[in-house]
């Protein structure tokens, strides 16, 4: 579009790329930053003239929902702008609808964080390897110098006259050691079957140092800087953690006093109607007692007057016999 020699140029207003330097009432906008100090450079050394204008609404463009662009990248796929130059992001969707040119500026995020202090550790030699491998390595220097001892005792080697042999078990594990840190031992060992085990047992034990020493000169000459950002997840995972099975104990202890107060709610209850059901047998008892000393008393009584009548009866029978006789 350099023919015309007169472009339109579309840029949304952000400081420092693209500012207001005048609005005088009556005059043309003047415009300054980053990006009209690129495009006066351009204009100069293409030989051509451009107007500015702003996007209506402000933006840099983002797709719609109906497939249009808006803001500056709209202005460009609707051939209202010829040229739109500001601080945009090169993304895929919009260099499908526009082209770019080579990227002039990077811009990019960045946390600042304290450098962790470096503190020294007195086992830092065994840094290297992990606790299970020297564990391994332990557990393979017992096997093999007991492999050692039990092949030259089922076939011992030829001495000279006057010699004693030394093959011991305490000799055969401190020849294997000392055969693993490269120390050589002092134990004769002629059978075949021995030399063999040891040449194995050499080339292993060539292997583990070098790695070893590889590992450790890794170790003690880079710096390894700690993520925080990490550091500081997992802190948060454990206190989620420690959380979880707080509330998890807080909430076993509730149930457990609930059950607790349910229980003992229920004791008190029947203890309650334990009472009652004795209280209501005991007035049970007392009514029944006093109706049966009622019943007795007037029996007594009904008893006590046919007495009094007959001995009445008696008396009169006894008086009108006297008075008969006295007849």
């Amino acid at each position: 579009m350099l023919d015309s020699e007169h472009l339109r140029h579309c840029s949304p207003q952000e400081e420092p790329f693209v500012m207001v330097s005048e609005n005088v009432l009556g005059k043309p906008k003047k415009y300054q930053g980053f990006s009209i100090d690129v495009l006066d450079a351009l204009a100069n050394y293409l030989g051509f003239k451009y107007e500015i204008y702003v996007a209506p609404d402000h933006k840099y463009g983002s797709q719609q929902a109906d497939g249009t662009w808006n803001g500056l990248i709209g202005e460009l796929v609707f051939k209202r702008a010829d040229v739109g130059l500001s601080a945009l992001t090169i993304t895929p969707e919009r260099e499908s609808v526009v082209d770019f040119t080579t990227r002039y500026m990077d811009y990019s995020v960045g946390v600042l964080l304290k450098k962790a202090e470096r503190t020294m550790d007195m086992f830092a030699c065994l840094a290297p390897f992990d606790l299970s491998l020297w564990a391994c390595i332990a557990g393979t220097v017992l096997l093999v110098g007991t492999l050692v001892y039990l092949l030259n005792w089922l076939n011992p080697p030829r001495l000279p006259m006057g010699s004693v042999s030394s093959t011991t078990l305490y000799n055969s594990m401190w020849f294997v050691y000392g055969s693993f840190v490269q120390q050589g031992g002092e134990v004769p060992y002629t059978t075949l079957a021995t030399r063999m085990m040891m040449g194995v047992w050499w080339l292993f034990a060539l292997i583990v140092i070098s790695s070893y020493t590889a590992n450790l000169a890794a170790f003690l000459t880079i710096s390894r800087i700690e993520n925080s950002i990490q550091e500081r997840k997992k802190k948060r995972k454990n206190n989620k953690r420690k959380k979880r099975k707080k509330k998890r104990k807080n909430n076993k202890r509730k149930r457990k006093k609930k059950r607790k107060k349910k229980r003992n709610e229920k004791r008190k209850n029947k203890r309650k109607e334990k009472k009652n059901n004795n209280k209501r047998k005991r007035k049970k008892k007392r009514k029944n007692n006093k109706r049966k000393k009622r019943k007795n008393n007037k029996r007594k009584k009904r008893k006590n007057n046919k007495r009094k009548k007959k001995r009445k009866n008696n008396k009169r029978k006894r008086k009108e016999k006297e008075e008969e006789e006295y007849i």
